[in-house]
């Protein structure tokens, strides 16, 4: 299953900025994935999704308030995994927030 690839090197024209509409870039920390693995378990794969995930949600939520107009801001992110399933938040998100969090 194949789409449009859109990256900073081959973007997708549909996904171009509007002319003269500020586009805003930031970069989160580091996420720390390990050795390399020639065959990686599942388990292995959805952990350092998983952390990830986890690393998106707080850069979102580091710059959204000075990104995004606040109604879109106030949405949150959700992160939307091929076949269409909404992620679940790391419990250790929930545990340390005391809610889930929306990705």
């Amino acid at each position: 299953m194949g789409g449009i690839p859109n990256s900073p090197v081959l973007p997708n024209p549909l996904m171009l900025p509007v002319f003269r509409n500020g586009l805003h870039i930031r970069y989160g920390e580091p996420v720390e994935v390990g050795p390399a693995e020639e065959s990686p378990s599942d388990a292995r794969i959805q952990e350092v999704y998983g952390r990830y995930k986890a690393a998106l949600q707080k850069l979102f939520n580091k710059h959204k308030d000075e990104c995004l107009p606040p109604a879109v801001a106030k949405k949150g992110l959700i992160i939307i995994e091929r076949g269409g399933l909404q992620a679940s938040p790391p419990k250790a998100q929930v545990a340390k927030e005391g809610h889930p969090a929306k990705l």
